[in-house]
């Protein structure tokens, strides 16, 4: 079940198509409003190069020479990276009703908090958000980031 559900991916988006014209993921999108692009330049980090809380160092291809020009192998079809991150989400990881995510797994202190992002496509109606649901607009999200 969880292959199949993990095959399933939208297309044809406003952003799909927006990058089909531009075929640049940093140039303004002609069908985007201004809004729409300052959300995306913030997405790839174009308002604050090299900085490591940018949504697309999250939730994009882990090669972070993407900050600096535009990479093939930029992954546009999942919005999902493929190392896990520790957002700070538990201060207390002895706690026990914490969940350490990869750290449970892996048992190793420096682990606990790691969780890998998942795919933003269709984000919007996903909620609620992240590993146990503690967030429920995308509101909240960004702004425990």
């Amino acid at each position: 079940m969880a292959q199949f559900i993990r095959s399933i991916y939208s297309f044809n988006s406003k952003y799909d198509k927006g990058l089909k014209v531009t075929q640049n993921l940093f140039e303004d999108f002609p069908n985007y409003t201004e809004q729409e692009n300052l959300g995306k330049k913030i997405f790839n980090g174009q308002l604050t190069p090299g900085a490591n809380a940018t949504c697309a160092f999250c939730h994009m291809n882990n090669n972070l020479s993407v900050y600096t020009k535009p990479d093939p192998s930029f992954n546009q079809v999942i919005f999902s990276g493929t190392r896990t991150d520790n957002l700070g989400l538990d201060e207390n990881p002895e706690d026990p009703n914490v969940d350490n995510g990869l750290g449970e797994i892996t048992n190793i202190e420096a682990d606990n908090g790691e969780f890998k992002a998942p795919t933003l496509r269709n984000v919007a109606i996903t909620a609620p958000y992240m590993h146990d649901g503690r967030f429920k607009t995308l509101e909240e999200v960004v702004e425990h980031l």
